[in-house]
């Protein structure tokens, strides 16, 4: 059986574009239970459209496509499946990820999609493998969604690993290192070679807008394990900067002073950031300093609102004082602070809105995030305001534009707020200043100067299905597929958007 995994692209205001822990982590999985046969793909790399992707993909002839996607990568997953559907329909296409957990039964009811992994994917699309390869019945797999005579079936849900010791490190072997250090990535503040880890998984608090892809219980890798990792990285592939992903990486203060004191005995001498993972009032000193040791310099931490009527609605309950304290001592430390704030919650006033700007343009925070909150399917936000959950698929939902409001003002004055937050914040000459003597690598402040520039100007926006890069009905339903859902632009824009020229591309290797 020839597998392929596949990270989905979709065009984005700031691409993000990490290693692919996902995949990477569910190939050292399966090469571990004696599948050799598999190739990994990020359409990410070379920005690719579901068009221009599908000749690398076929050329593998896969027997089994998985895709691993974000739910704002939405589009691209079922256009990519029509697409392998019409050209290759004995395929059998899988998705997981994120998207696949937060919108299984959505997801499914796409036609093009023959199965759903829900939560973490190493045992269920083990077992489907299996079940696939040997004759078996799929249905009987844990932590599926599938079609059966035309009905949506959810199997039994899949238990969360607990040992997360057991699994082993994500196939750094398989991919091309270098490939991620060309690419632009905005966090990567150093300019040095980076890579991300994930340590633990689960996050136990219940915040009413996340997600809930790894469950609600916290589970973590040992320090041992986490620091054999680490070594990897740092002595064989030369990482100078390593970038952790956790939900939330200081949950146990023992283990994370433990992981901290072993990098900082080791002697590497890397520059470590959290752009998420740690709870703002579980700080204190004692963890800072370990942290701030471990070559830690910089941290993001997720306020969100500074309301306490907001703080009790989302059930984040978020220590604000505690907050400022930490702030003052992480500043005190030498490191930099990364703000992330959340406008237009459901019946949040005006006031309350600028309360929480003005929070941040007070704060010692040298950078800041202001999104707009988003209902995305799967989040109990979604659950409460959106109605019926299948119309989600159908609408524009992405940190960077959305076209809603759950809040007291206007979606359109929600957006002129936002625009106001960052211009308010990074107007400030003195925060100017105190981000340029942190920033390490100077000769990245054109490019920051430039979005800043997009996002005060309100240009910074795309929606989901960009034109330059994909084009709805490239290729002719098979017979007897359904009709898909336009992209997002189309449905809010109202035209067709004119033939896609394809994307710039350079070659990358096909791991087998």
């Amino acid at each position: 059986m020839r597998i392929s995994l596949v990270r989905t692209y979709q065009p984005m205001p700031v691409d993000m574009i990490a290693q692919p822990l996902g995949i990477m982590s569910l190939d050292a999985w399966l090469r571990q239970h004696g599948y050799e046969d598999i190739s990994l793909f990020d359409m990410r790399l070379a920005k690719e459209s579901p068009s221009g992707f599908l000749p690398r993909l076929l050329a593998d002839k896969p027997d089994v496509v998985g895709l691993s996607s974000m739910t704002i990568e939405k589009d691209c997953v079922h256009l990519l499946a029509a697409l392998i559907k019409e050209r290759a329909p004995e395929v059998v296409v899988v998705v997981g990820g994120p998207y696949g957990t937060s919108s299984a039964t959505t997801i499914a009811k796409d036609k093009n999609v023959d199965y759903v992994v829900v939560g973490e994917g190493e045992h269920t699309f083990h077992e489907l493998l299996n079940a696939l390869r040997d004759g078996g019945d799929p249905s009987q797999v844990d932590g599926l969604v599938l079609r059966r005579d035309g009905q949506i079936v959810e199997t039994r849900p899949r238990g969360t690993i607990e040992d997360l010791d057991v699994l082993p490190v994500p196939s750094w072997d398989r991919i091309d290192m270098g490939a991620y250090q060309r690419v632009f990535q905005d966090d990567n503040l150093t300019g040095q070679p980076w890579a991300v880890v994930q340590t633990s998984r689960g996050c136990p608090f219940k915040c009413t807008y996340c997600h809930n892809v790894f469950g609600k219980r916290f589970r973590a890798q040992s320090a041992g394990r986490v620091l054999a990792e680490l070594e990897l990285l740092v002595e064989r592939y030369g990482v100078r900067e390593l970038h952790i992903y956790d939900d939330i990486f200081n949950f146990h203060k023992q283990r994370l002073i433990e992981i901290c004191d072993g990098i900082a005995e080791r002697g590497w001498n890397v520059h470590i950031q959290f752009p998420n993972g740690l709870r703002t009032d579980l700080l204190n000193r004692e963890v800072l300093e370990a942290l701030r040791r471990a070559g830690t310099f910089r941290v993001s931490i997720a306020i969100e609102s500074v309301t306490p009527r907001i703080q009790k609605q989302v059930k984040k309950y978020l220590n604000i004082k505690r907050v400022e304290r930490n702030i003052a001592i992480a500043d005190e430390l030498g490191m930099m602070m990364h703000g992330f704030f959340m406008l237009g919650f459901p019946g949040e006033t005006r006031q309350e809105i600028l309360d929480t700007i003005e929070y941040a343009c007070r704060s010692r925070l040298h950078t800041a995030g202001f999104f707009l909150v988003t209902p995305f399917e799967g989040s109990e936000l979604s659950d409460d305001y959106v109605q019926p959950a299948e119309t989600l698929h159908g609408e524009s939902f992405n940190y960077y534009d959305n076209p809603h409001s759950l809040s007291e003002v206007s979606a359109r004055e929600l957006r002129w707020l936002q625009r106001y937050a960052y211009f308010r914040f990074y107007g400030n000459p003195r925060r100017v200043a105190r981000f340029v003597r942190k920033l390490p690598n100077k000769r990245r402040l054109l490019r920051y100067s430039l979005l800043f520039a997009q996002i005060v100007t309100g240009r910074l926006a795309v929606h989901g299905a960009n034109e330059d890069s994909f084009k709805y009905g490239d290729v002719a339903p098979r017979p007897g597929a359904p009709t898909m859902p336009l992209p997002d632009s189309i449905l809010l824009g109202g035209t067709m958007p004119a033939a896609a020229t394809g994307p710039r591309r350079f070659a990358l290797p096909v791991l087998n």
